[in-house]
């Protein structure tokens, strides 16, 4: 685990490898997988091959700094 974030019924899990495990409806995309709950989603598809930086959550919204 790289980085946790954490709202108001959500949480997101980044990982090293640039993935995101999300629980709560965050992305209107769909989750690539699912496992206990958290859908997988790749920062790379998210963020047009971005890498993310830093992750930020207050309440339902949901920031990403990335890197160009």
């Amino acid at each position: 685990m790289k980085e946790l974030s954490c709202g108001r019924k959500h949480y997101v899990v980044l990982n090293k490898e640039n993935k995101l495990m999300v629980w709560g409806n965050v992305f209107k995309e769909k989750a690539v997988a699912e496992t206990n709950g958290f859908g997988l989603y790749y920062g790379d598809s998210l963020f047009e091959g971005h890498k993310i930086r830093e992750l930020s959550m207050k309440y339902s919204i949901f920031g990403a700094l990335v890197d160009n």
